[in-house]
């Protein structure tokens, strides 16, 4: 630290880095007396915040989140419940068909799900797995609730052959279907 036998004669302060609210900043100003720099500090100034509000789902509750524009900090407030789930039992499920004659490939009847008057889109509320599907007989569908419907319940559907006029159907020992 530099000492002088006068009293300093400072200029005006000069800034030579601006403040953010992530940095301090710093100014400066010199005695115009014996060139000594005073140096200070300058606070941080507040976060910019931006707000965006997040809905809930189905999965996840909502919430309004504040991103500072400068840089970058963020928090979240003001939460809200997820949306409430129906169990999938309390809900109509409709199979595209029950019964269906089988023609080489595996089939996957689609579902249709009602509940309280409303139809919702299949794809984006319920997972379906297929079971048997790809012979004769009973097979499965294993409806699970992906998005406002939770819990699991199955569908059947028949699988048979179709009927050829002047063809004879044989059944052989082990249970397979053959044409003759």
């Amino acid at each position: 630290t530099l000492h002088c036998a006068h009293e300093h004669t400072y200029g005006e302060w000069v800034t030579d880095r601006e403040t953010t609210c992530a940095l301090e900043g710093s100014k400066h100003r010199t005695c115009s007396v014996c060139g000594y720099n005073d140096i200070a500090s300058i606070d941080k100034v507040a976060h910019t915040y931006e707000s965006e509000i997040v809905e809930p789902t189905y999965l996840e509750q909502g919430y309004t989140r504040h991103v500072c524009s400068v840089c970058g900090d963020s928090y979240n407030d003001e939460y809200v419940d997820a949306l409430e789930r129906t169990d999938i039992t309390e809900a109509t499920l409709e199979l595209e068909y029950t019964e269906v004659y089988y023609e080489g490939s595996p089939l996957k009847p689609t579902v249709t799900i009602t509940y309280d008057g409303q139809t919702y889109d299949s794809a984006k509320e319920l997972k379906l797995t297929y079971k048997d599907n790809n012979k004769v007989g009973t097979a499965t569908v294993t409806v699970e609730g992906i998005n406002k419907f939770t819990g699991t319940v199955e569908l059947q559907f028949n699988i048979s052959y179709e009927e050829i006029p002047d063809k004879i159907v044989n059944v052989n020992s082990i249970g397979e279907i053959g044409k003759i």
